[in-house]
């Protein structure tokens, strides 16, 4: 239903709050109290800079490591005696998600036997979900910090120093992976990138986490301004598992959360159909595997569909991706995600929301950013019902009350009215539907197919127009006259 592209923003969702007193960090005013932002240096400010970098590089490397050993207590020996309970708690979690990784991305996939010997299972696991998450490729790396250094003072600054850290440091991090299953090398995927702010502090020659740098603002931030949710690494909940489904080109991937056990045993079930199901429509030129998360809770959904929780508490999946190579017909990170409310659904209704999410998959990279949503949107609904038995009183049945009313559509829907928290936003779906059922029913599937490719490459209106006119061969004003009797002839 949704189609988000996510952003990647230097914030971490992962990582809890800092120690009290982080409130004050940054703060421009003067203060007596010792603090690691008054710390004197006697190196040169390159070397300096050279040093810390070179230690907090050497840190994440072994938080890369670590979280991929198999062995969560690796974790801890990272983490800053200061860091909160919070904190530390989610980076076990996070490893726990995680499964050790093999040494090399290219060496065979394991068998299940050696899987399971590998991964004993144990009664919290639910292993109708699957088993914890190996990576293809896990990397913690600095980011190119711009602006001035965002060093730690208040109360946490004055407590590091009492601690014996003798510096501390908040700066951007990236981390690149790439997903594996149960077992590598897994989905084909190309690596995915998302930005953190982490905050390090340093005893000796050596730095520890301290935890999410997002909690203290930047000299040149301001305070009132609206901030993106971030970008979410899948290990940002815990109880992760994965589920490798064989599919038409290659394995696709389950990722869930607890509590999701029943719909993550239909969408396995219907995976695999579901993308046959598009591919019978569009064609074989698209990945042909993808990759579902399935979420417990509104805010795994919101998280990881970089919305508010609440906001799409009505729909029941989304797709979103990061980021598109049009050159090279490439989409980063793209991920169909399953709300609770898909909980609720029947196995013929998980199957319809696939198709529909994953023709999106299919149309990504053919779809300009602002096509007009009757023509993304009503496709796809269309390719999720196709082959549905029914009339559309009953498979729309809020645009058959209104046209039964005589209160036929005029046009189609504009992008405002498919708001998902909006009462048009249910009659603006069923209206675009019945447009590409229209199309298919009148013109055939191949003029749908030639519809969608020449119009959802255009955003101007009148290129839009011309676009469809071209298409269907006739006049807007016709087509829109011969929809209003097939509406009136379907509701009879």
């Amino acid at each position: 239903m949704i189609v988000a592209r996510r952003r990647s923003v230097a914030v971490s969702a992962l990582l809890a709050v800092l120690v009290g007193g982080v409130g004050a960090c940054g703060s421009p005013e003067p203060t007596a109290a010792p603090s690691s932002t008054t710390s004197l240096y006697t190196t040169s400010p390159s070397a300096y800079e050279e040093q810390r970098d070179a230690g907090v590089i050497r840190l994440l490397d072994a938080l890369s490591a670590a979280l991929t050993s198999g062995r969560p207590e690796q974790v801890e020996t990272l983490i800053d005696p200061l860091a909160t309970p919070e904190f530390r708690r989610s980076m076990r979690e996070a490893a726990a998600d995680l499964a050790a990784t093999p040494p090399s991305a290219s060496s065979p996939a394991p068998s299940s036997s050696s899987a399971s010997e590998r991964r004993p299972s144990t009664a919290a696991e639910a292993p109708d979900r699957g088993d914890a998450l190996v990576l293809r490729a896990l990397q913690y790396r600095l980011a190119p910090n711009t602006g001035a250094d965002r060093l730690i003072g208040g109360s946490l600054g004055i407590r590091l120093s009492e601690a014996g850290s003798t510096d501390s440091w908040v700066s951007a991090v990236t981390v690149s992976y790439a997903l594996g299953g149960t077992a590598v090398p897994g989905v084909d995927e190309p690596l995915v990138q998302v930005d953190q702010l982490l905050a390090f502090a340093r005893y000796g020659d050596d730095w520890k986490l301290l935890g999410d740098g997002a909690q203290i603002a930047a000299p040149d931030t301001d305070p009132e301004a609206p901030a993106r949710p971030p970008q979410l690494v899948p290990w940002a909940f815990p109880g992760l598992r994965a589920a490798d489904v064989p599919s038409g080109g290659g394995v696709s991937s389950v990722l869930s959360y607890p509590g999701t056990d029943r719909t993550v045993a239909k969408v396995r079930r219907q995976l695999a159909p579901a993308i046959e199901h598009v591919t019978d429509f569009w064609g074989r030129d698209w990945t042909r595997r993808a990759v579902v998360t399935v979420t417990g809770t509104e805010r795994q959904f919101a998280g990881f569909t970089r919305t508010e929780a609440g906001q799409t508490a009505a729909a029941a999946a989304a797709t979103v991706y990061d980021t598109i190579d049009r050159a090279g017909r490439t989409v980063t990170g793209q991920r169909v995600v399953l709300s609770p409310a898909a909980g609720q659904l029947t196995e013929s209704g998980v199957a319809v929301i696939l198709r529909h999410e994953l023709f999106h998959v299919a149309t990504r990279i053919d779809t300009a950013v602002d096509a007009p949503m009757w023509l993304t949107e009503g496709v796809a609904e269309y390719v999720g019902r196709r082959g549905s038995t029914g009339t559309l009183t009953d498979l729309a049945p809020d645009l058959a009350v209104e046209v039964a009313a005589g209160q036929l559509p005029d046009a189609l829907p504009p992008n405002s009215a498919f708001a998902v928290d909006t009462p048009a936003a249910r009659v603006a779906y069923q209206t675009a539907w019945s447009f590409a059922d229209f199309v298919a029913d009148e013109y055939g599937e191949d003029r749908l197919r030639a519809m969608y490719s020449a119009v959802a490459r255009e955003t101007d209106e009148a290129a839009v127009t011309a676009a469809l006119e071209k298409t269907l061969g006739t006049s807007q004003g016709k087509m829109i006259g011969e929809w209003q009797s097939w509406l009136r002839n379907e509701v009879r």
